[in-house]
């Protein structure tokens, strides 16, 4: 008997259409039951699997995907693409990697959703709790159910660095997956910690400080790989903003000692303590707070130039009101730090410090010209590295370039360590196409703090503008490996792809 057979893929959904087929009444019948038993079975969940039982690939994957995130560079999680698949790329213009000390993930409730008929292709879901540690001393955890998709690749095709499986595409699907799934929460105290934030933000001190309090009172449910400790001191920390800001400092000091007991390693808290001491004139006890913050943590600028201002302060100023005006310049605008200055120097005109302070201010009210004349009249300026390094900074916003470069090169020869001096005569050098000067001056450079990812980027630069591709490549590569920062990550990773 003659039929016209209909059906639907189970995969694509598409319309099957066979016409013309010899069949008995029964067999159809069995045919017809298969294919709505495979829909059916197409259409059940997927189970979690085990590490043990998935396949040897997913599993190498998903190593490599944790080993990724907690290596805080993301350099390496982009190269987990797929060829021609760019999942990752965003990441290289996160500010978040900047601020990265560590971070530990850990990779639950794996499902393989779908997988082709060749096994070219797998959707897989995941489970990601990630915790970072940040440079500042904070603590953060996230829960998130993620979906990825899966390619095979040969050696042929393989994306370098990557395993028998490249990334198409990287999802996350629910951000806060303990609201649906009871099985990964967070802790109560996490909880506390979270809306404690939130009203931070809105400068709600006296709520959040309630939900820090209960935070405190159930800190025994916290659960975190980086440290238990670094937890509950990030909790007294917040205690401290909210008592500062209610203006309670005795409370506010207890919570940063507090802070400080659980985790002495916690910049945040010892610059909250430094300046405490500040604000009541104890500058030498504030000084070695700030350092301590510093070598834990060495990007912070603000941090160092206050820890400059101090030091100008203990240094130069003998009288406690001396000090007490030299540091007030910091929270002035530029014209009235000027003024006082000014005045300052007139009346201790024997204070270099007072002298190049006023350059330095003249410099920045656009009066370049004035702050060269005012430094080229102490006699020891050319071997003095802090009046130096202002009277070069100077002579260049005249725009006397070569003069400048002279003048850095000098306090090169004294203090080849000073400030950005580095920066300055390569960018002065490679302007006037000293290629090899400025490639020499980074050599030297990087002898004296070897494996700086900017020295290396700006290094490799150079070698391209020497036609020295190779070599170019070679150091981009160690550049890479450096966590470099945000504003050099996306040149870095496009020259790499252009070479």
């Amino acid at each position: 008997m003659k039929r016209s057979l209909a059906e639907i893929n189970p995969r694509t959904g598409a319309a099957l259409r066979i016409d013309h087929i010899r069949c008995r009444p029964y067999p159809f019948r069995i045919m017809r039951w298969l294919v709505v038993i495979s829909m059916l079975w197409t259409a059940l969940p997927a189970v979690a699997q085990s590490e043990a039982s998935l396949e040897p690939r997913v599993r190498d994957f998903l190593n490599q995907y944790v080993n990724a995130w907690q290596s805080a560079n993301p350099f390496h999680l982009v190269d987990l693409s797929a060829r021609r698949s760019h999942p990752f790329d965003e990441l290289l213009d996160q500010e978040h990697f900047d601020r990265l000390q560590q971070s530990a993930v850990r990779v639950h409730d794996v499902r393989i959703v779908e997988q082709s008929d060749d096994g070219q292709r797998l959707v897989v879901t995941f489970t990601k709790d990630h915790e970072d540690l940040y440079l500042d001393g904070t603590l953060t955890r996230g829960l998130a159910h993620v979906q990825v998709v899966l390619k095979a690749q040969d050696e042929f095709v393989r994306t370098e660095g990557t395993g028998d499986l490249g990334v198409v595409s990287h999802k996350v699907l629910r951000a806060h997956y303990d609201e649906m799934d009871q099985r990964f929460t967070h802790s109560d105290a996490e909880k506390h910690v979270f809306a404690a934030l939130a009203y931070l933000r809105n400068s709600r001190f006296a709520a959040a400080l309630k939900r820090l309090n209960q935070a405190v009172v159930s800190a025994d449910s916290v659960q975190i790989q980086l440290g238990k400790d670094r937890f509950n001191a990030q909790v007294q920390y917040y205690r401290a903003v909210c008592f500062q800001r209610q203006e309670d400092t005795a409370a506010s000091v207890n919570a940063l000692q507090s802070a400080l007991k659980l985790n002495s390693e916690f910049p945040l808290a010892l610059n909250a303590l430094a300046r405490h001491h500040v604000r009541e004139g104890r500058l030498r006890e504030a000084l070695p707070l700030f350092r301590r913050s510093l070598d834990l943590h060495p990007r912070q600028e603000g941090v160092a130039e206050e820890v400059d201002f101090l030091r100008r302060a203990l240094t130069h100023m003998q009288s406690e009101e001396s000090r007490k005006v030299y540091l007030s310049l910091r929270g002035l605008s530029p014209l009235r730090a000027l003024e006082l200055a000014r005045r300052q120097r007139q009346a201790d005109p024997n204070n270099d410090e007072w002298r190049r302070m006023t350059a330095v201010l003249l410099i920045e009210n656009h009066q370049p010209s004035r702050a060269e004349q005012l430094l080229l009249k102490v006699s020891k300026v050319m071997v003095s590295s802090d009046l130096l390094y202002v009277l070069a900074r100077a002579t260049l916003a005249q725009g006397k370039t070569s003069l400048a470069l002279e003048r850095f090169h000098a306090l090169w020869k004294r203090a080849p360590d000073y400030r950005d001096s580095i920066v300055y005569l390569t960018e002065l050098s490679s302007q006037s196409n000293r290629w090899r000067s400025a490639m020499a001056y980074l050599d030297e450079a990087l002898q004296r703090r070897p494996g700086t990812p900017d020295l290396l980027f700006k290094r490799g630069v150079y070698e391209l503008r020497l036609g020295r591709r190779f070599q170019a490549l070679t150091t981009f590569q160690q550049a890479r490996e450096q966590r470099p920062m945000r504003h050099i990550r996306r040149a870095l990773h496009t020259l790499m792809q252009q070479i």
